[in-house]
């Protein structure tokens, strides 16, 4: 029999599938009413599937914890604007130190 956490867990996974992990971070990130780049930023090293599994347990435990609900995260999803990762990768590079140039 599942368990209402692997019910979560299942349902973001189908929720998230056609996403890229820096736009699960930028749901993330809005879930928790954050900075949108920030999880992106935290991740930006990482593996893609690392990354991906970190945001899911994120999103997961926020369930969990009643902080916000599937439907919460499906509004957010059709609501905001998300960069796919190369763009967010962009916004995230450091800036040209223009006195060394």
């Amino acid at each position: 029999m599942p368990t209402a956490n692997s019910e979560n867990l299942l349902s973001i996974k189908q929720l998230v599938n056609a996403l890229d992990a820096m736009q699960i971070a930028q749901l993330c990130a809005f879930a928790f009413s954050i900075p949108q780049l920030y999880l992106c930023r935290l991740y930006l090293n990482e593996q893609e599937q690392v990354a991906i599994d970190a945001c899911l347990a994120r999103l997961e435990k926020g369930l969990s914890e009643g902080l916000f609900s599937l439907e919460k995260l499906s509004e957010l999803l059709t609501d905001r604007d998300y960069f796919d990762s190369d763009e967010a990768r962009l916004r995230l590079a450091p800036e040209p130190d223009f006195d060394t140039l």
